[in-house]
């Protein structure tokens, strides 16, 4: 996704938004791409998957369902 369709939903600043995901990016959860004049955003899976799994130690969290999480993202992708 666009890093303004990220930011889309929430009522913050882009460069709120911009901040959140460079951390994301630097935690290798996501992956950040400059084409043009747009930087582009995707998801790692395995990276997710790892959080997921570190994340269940503290036992509080339901199973990460990345398949329908990538469901999710290539809906909200498609062009129009």
């Amino acid at each position: 996704m666009a890093v303004t369709d990220v930011a889309e939903p929430f009522a913050m600043s882009l460069a709120a938004i911009s901040k959140h995901l460079r951390v994301l990016t630097n935690a290798g959860l996501i992956q950040q791409e400059r084409r043009g004049r747009v930087k582009w955003c995707k998801l790692d899976p395995d990276a997710m998957q790892v959080a997921w799994t570190w994340m269940q130690g503290f036992g509080q969290f339901d199973h990460l369902d990345l398949d329908g999480l990538e469901t999710y993202i290539e809906m909200n992708l498609r062009d129009d």
